[in-house]
């Protein structure tokens, strides 16, 4: 019997609720991941309940509401410095609304005018959008499900050759099964079937890595001491504090730098900026000075500030300001260090700063009426990928948000990178879960790229990661301490992942595609 609009409304809606609360919860540092094609599952039932492409869209307005209000609450957290945090999570949820749209009003169309089952389409338009959501100055790669399962890098033993979105694909696709076997479940031998199947999809990493070759030990061995200072975000904005925490900062390093070949630090660990006269050599006297006495290079976190000789007035003209990476060597008197290439939106940089041809980071000195838009953040994208070459390694930094692009680690990996390195800060999100989660983040990027990844937090987790994405040592959460590893860095061939990119996102593209002109011009479209 069919039910009325009525009646599959009051499954539907909940159904979808609950589909979104489910995989939210399965994101989160919770350690559900494992259950994750539940939650997928869930929301293809609810979408076969809908008769109609209203009542597809509302049903994917629901799921998205409710997944994106779960898995974006922790921006409550920075009630604690602005009552902003208040919009950021509608503003967060209505950024990911359309994506939910457009997931159910495709897979609806595919089905309705090509005959393509309405749970592949939504597999499959799912994982395309996943993609066009880490584009762009407005992108949100943080809820890429590869990052779910960092605890469990076995499920990402395929991301080498495919990338981070094949753990979306497989997901979903056992999530498509097992919705399946639920609507079969009046034939049991059937429905047994399709079950196993969808378990298979889902296991199907585990086993092959099973099987897979360790040689993560492979190479000579590189040795590394993490400091994490944990300085609190008001210590780090007060220069009062900062004596006090370059004082801890140092009495950390020298106990980092015995038997190590490389001291790092977390970002923005340096108290103060670095003042640099643009066409002269890039320098950190203070910080030189103190890596020659301990004898050890320093890889640190650093706001740092170009600047040039104003002709008329003979001042300083600063000309711009970037969250970055600086080198310092014991045994040279020039610094190597990188900008931070995507800045958090309006935290750090104004959104298309690049298209609309303004940013306040190259606003007029002499303005009468500062813009109020400096309150969002003023700093500049760096110039290009830099690789800071310590002996056998080549190490590529991702600072803070950089460490959720896949992209920004592939790049580094041919740019000839052999370890990845993530410097945070995470002092802003407190006791939250947020730190937990930005730390195992890190192992989709060592394991897409097949490099181990250094974490360095000055409040979080520091940890190491092995190239097989599984963490090897890690602090807790506030401590003031350091964490030594060593880690062998070798000279590999990239991976398929690192030579040709995102590869499967364009044959799924073009086989929605094929299919969508198919159907447009095929005589039962007509």
């Amino acid at each position: 019997m069919k039910m009325t609009d009525a009646s599959s409304w009051r499954i539907r809606g909940p159904l979808a609720a609950l589909a979104g609360f489910v995989s939210a919860l399965c994101f989160l540092p919770f350690g559900l991941a494992l259950i994750f094609p539940i939650g997928p599952a869930l929301w293809m039932h609810a979408q076969q309940l809908a008769s109609t492409r209203k009542q597809a869209i509302i049903t994917g307005l629901i799921f998205g509401a409710a997944s994106y209000f779960t898995g974006m609450s922790f921006l409550l957290v920075l009630l604690e410095y602005s009552w902003l945090a208040l919009v950021l999570l509608p503003m967060g949820v209505l950024y990911v609304l359309p994506f939910s749209v457009v997931t159910v009003w495709g897979s609806f169309a595919l089905e309705e005018r090509a005959g393509l089952p309405r749970s592949v389409g939504l597999l499959l338009i799912y994982v395309l959008l996943e993609k066009v959501r880490t584009l762009g100055d407005l992108s949100l790669p943080g809820d890429l499900i590869a990052h779910a399962l960092g605890t469990q890098p076995a499920w990402l033993v395929w991301t080498p050759w495919g990338g981070a979105h094949v753990v979306a694909l497989i997901a979903f696709s056992s999530g498509a099964l097992l919705e399946w076997a639920w609507r079969n479940r009046s034939r049991p031998k059937r429905a047994g079937m399709i079950l196993a199947a969808g378990l298979g999809v889902w296991f199907a990493p585990v086993l092959s890595d099973a099987v897979s070759t360790d040689d993560s030990e492979a190479g000579p061995e590189f040795r590394v001491g993490i400091v994490q200072p944990f300085a609190t975000v008001k210590q780090k904005m007060d220069p009062a504090a900062w004596p006090e925490m370059r004082s801890r900062l140092e009495r950390l390093s020298r106990e980092a730098a015995e038997n190590t070949d490389l001291v790092l630090w977390p970002e923005t660990a340096r108290p103060g900026r670095i003042l640099w006269e643009e066409g002269t050599p890039f320098a950190d006297e203070e910080m030189q000075t103190f890596s020659q006495e301990i004898g050890v290079p320093i890889l640190y976190g650093a706001e740092i500030v170009p600047w040039v000789r104003d002709e008329k007035t003979g001042k300083r003209r600063p000309t711009g300001i970037y969250n970055g990476a600086v080198l310092v060597r014991p045994d040279s008197a020039t610094a190597e260090w990188y900008g931070k290439h995507r800045l958090l939106p309006f935290v750090e940089g104004v959104p298309f700063a690049e298209f609309i041809g303004w940013d306040p980071s190259k606003r007029r000195p002499n303005a009468k009426k500062k813009s109020y838009l400096t309150l969002l953040g003023n700093f500049r994208p760096g110039p290009k990928l830099t690789v800071f070459e310590i002996g056998p390694a080549r190490i590529g930094v991702m600072i803070c948000y950089e460490g959720i692009y896949p992209t920004m680690a592939r790049d580094y990996r041919r740019a000839g990178a052999n370890v990845l390195t993530v410097i945070t800060n995470d002092a802003w999100w407190g006791e939250s879960i947020v730190p937990a989660w930005h730390a195992q983040v890190v192992a989709s990027r060592a394991r897409e790229t097949g490099l181990p990844v250094l974490r360095a937090a000055n409040h979080g987790y520091s940890t190491v990661t092995d190239s097989r994405g599984r963490e090897v040592a890690r602090t807790t959460l506030g401590e003031i301490t350091i964490l030594k590893a060593t880690i062998h860095p070798k000279s590999v061939s990239p991976t398929l992942y690192s030579r040709f990119g995102d590869w499967p996102i364009g044959a799924i593209f073009l086989f929605v595609l094929g299919v969508a002109v198919r159907a447009r011009f095929s005589p039962r479209a007509a």
